[in-house]
């Protein structure tokens, strides 16, 4: 019963220690989903705002943002979001749904007409707001993963205390033990009397399941090998043989040999992996007299299932803790290859592999998109030709146990040929893999490549988990993206809106730079609109563009207006750009349908950019009213003929 004690109780710890750790990484995934989508309203607020101060209406998105305020308030099934239980999160958001309720009353007055500035001003106030949620979220985030931390310590340090409870009274069990039979021994002073006495002591210890020997600390000769070590080491003739050939294999005394460590009526304690058995043994040595000569007597307990249990534990403990960072690091750092490429990194290095890589799988087409080598391994070969039919063995393998595992890449050479000689010439012998999902697609792969026999059954459950947080910062990344070409695009055009107008001025104005400047609009837009449906006003504004595009190929276009351009070329000389002018005037006579007005200026110091952006903008009018002079009947052109 006391043999049994010790295992059953790390098992349980084991076992109750596993669960807190899978609890702890579902509320991890939980939280994390709360910042990515309160960095979500933070951002698609910013670009709402952005859209009403230029002019265009979302509801769409406004409805978006009223759903995620609300689901990160309450909960929402549909985006996964739990409800985060912080209170200064949860007063925060009140504060950030009482903004956004002001920012909405505030957008309908500026649709009405009203002044801007009170919009932009409660925008600036809104993001402060959500910004602080993102960051009450992070901080309650970091505190429940440290929680789970010490919550786990704690746990495993009350189990190792128990068991060394149970470890230190069976030690004292054994002492009481020796103890006695070494007052027997002591008794028994002839060697006649010390022989009777050893033949009786035999059939006991052979009796017994634990290994026992018994060999002279001067020669190394084994004394007495109880029956189950007879039968363990295939050593019936034990009798004449040295201890270190028979239980070690060697041909020398063993280095680590603890006989000159022995003290009269003390127990030595101590650990090995047995190389014949590959077994993990607790030794327990003791200096004794056996058949008048000076012995070490020495039983071995098998502890193997244990170390086995307790090595598995640092392994998730280790595997958490790299996956903890891992997650730090996709959502602190916001360039995803570079995140990604560190994350790949650290996963390399904790699993001893030669490759881990991520490749992206788009209809039948496979793309390497990031990948991380160990020193002196070369990178996996280009995968552009790879045939599909040679993942699809790992596509099916997703789909009954979300990994895939190989072994031996021999295990493919007669069925799988293909295979094996792509993963032969990559060098790549041991393989690990899990499918990266999207929309609960397949949309990509990640591998490692080589790891050691000994990790390769605890990787799976890593990648796993690495591949949803993966999915997600990418997921993230591509919002992100779209926000910000939505915030500076044109979408009708591809040109750059007004927003980036504004700002590429502010910088181009502290640049030593000589620079071309036009401001362009199209003529009679309006009577189009009003004659042929804006259909036809579109398809007239992408024209326009279409030949700035052609005339004006290294500049930088702006659509800051429904029919109003700016063009900026930089490091241009002045003959050059004023031959694009005309250029630009010859391609539009080519066009019937299409009229500008167009004011230019060329000049050397960007300091005085605002003079000339209003010089340009001066000529232009003046252009346009010329035409509307010659047309009289156009309804759009008030500006100069109320000014006549």
């Amino acid at each position: 019963m006391q043999k049994k004690l010790l295992p059953v109780t790390l098992t349980l710890a084991l076992i109750l220690s596993v669960l807190v750790a899978l609890f702890s990484i579902k509320n991890v995934q939980g939280n994390a989903r709360v910042v990515n989508y309160a960095g979500v309203v933070r951002g698609a607020s910013q670009m709402l705002v952005k859209q009403e101060l230029s002019g265009m209406q979302d509801d769409a998105l406004i409805k978006r943002l009223d759903k995620l305020i609300l689901g990160l308030q309450k909960g929402d099934d549909e985006n996964d979001l739990i409800c985060l239980d912080d209170k200064d999160f949860q007063q925060q958001l009140l504060v950030v749904d009482e903004l956004w309720k002001q920012i909405k009353a505030e957008i309908n007055l500026v649709r009405k007409g009203e002044d801007k500035q009170q919009l932009f001003t409660l925008s600036e106030q809104f993001f402060t707001e959500t910004n602080a949620a993102v960051n009450a979220a992070e901080v309650y985030t970091e505190r429940t993963v440290r929680r789970a931390m010490h919550g786990l310590i704690i746990l495993i340090s009350i189990c190792l205390f128990i068991a060394a409870l149970i470890a230190i009274y069976t030690s004292k069990v054994t002492k009481q033990k020796m103890e006695v039979e070494k007052a027997e021994e002591e008794n028994r002073k002839k060697r006649e009397y010390l022989s009777m006495m050893a033949d009786q002591l035999q059939a006991p210890l052979n009796e017994i399941s634990e290994l026992l020997y018994v060999s002279d600390i001067e020669t190394y000769e084994l004394l007495f090998l109880n029956q189950a070590g007879q039968e363990t080491f295939h050593a019936n003739d034990f009798y004449g043989k040295k201890c270190y050939e028979v239980l070690q294999g060697r041909t020398s005394p063993c280095p680590f040999c603890t006989n000159p460590l022995l003290k009269e009526n003390e127990i030595y304690s101590w650990e090995i992996d047995n190389p014949i058995t590959n077994k993990h043994y607790m030794l327990k040595d003791r200096k004794i007299l056996w058949d008048e000569r000076i012995a070490r007597l020495e039983i071995a307990f098998d502890m193997t299932k244990l170390e086995n249990e307790k090595n598995e534990l640092q392994r998730t403990l280790e595997a958490q803790q790299i996956i903890v960072e891992c997650i730090h690091i996709l959502y602190d750092i916001h360039d995803i290859n570079q995140s990604i490429n560190i994350v790949l990194e650290k996963i390399g290095n904790y699993l001893c592999a030669d490759r881990v890589y991520l490749v992206s799988l788009k209809g039948e087409l496979v793309n390497k998109d990031w990948e991380w080598c160990k020193s002196g391994v070369g990178s996996i070969l280009d995968l552009k030709d790879l045939p599909f039919a040679v993942i699809e063995r790992w596509l099916r393998s997703f789909k009954e146990r979300n990994y895939m595992i190989l072994n031996n890449i021999e295990e493919l050479k007669e069925n799988s040929k293909e295979e094996y000689e792509l993963l032969k010439t990559n060098n790549i012998y041991r393989l690990v893999s899990s499918p990266l999902k999207s929309n609960g697609q397949i949309a990509g792969i990640i591998g490692v490549d080589n790891p050691p026999i000994e990790k390769i059954q605890n990787i799976a459950s890593l990648l796993e988990t690495l591949c949803y947080f993966i999915s997600l910062s990418i997921k993230r990344n591509q919002a992100e993206e779209e926000l910000s070409r939505l915030s500076y695009h044109d979408t009708l055009t591809s040109f750059y809106n007004r927003n980036r107008y504004i700002e590429d001025i502010e910088q181009f104005k502290h640049q030593q730079i000589t620079m071309g400047l036009v401001f362009l609009d199209i003529n009679g837009l309006k009577d189009i609109n009003d004659m042929y449906g804006h259909a036809k006003g579109d398809e007239i504004i992408i024209q326009a563009a279409a030949y700035m595009k052609e005339v004006f190929v290294k500049a930088r276009i702006y659509r800051i207006g429904g029919d109003e351009f700016v063009i900026i070329y930089r490091n241009i000389e002045e003959a050059i750009f004023y031959q694009k002018i005309k250029e630009m005037r010859e391609k539009i006579q080519e066009n019937d349908m299409l009229q500008i007005a167009l004011g230019a200026i060329w000049f050397k110091e960007p300091a005085q950019l605002d003079k000339m952006i209003a010089a340009a903008d001066a000529a232009m009018y003046k252009d346009k009213r010329e035409y509307y002079d010659h047309h009289k009947s156009s309804k759009r052109y008030r500006h100069y003929e109320e000014n006549k």
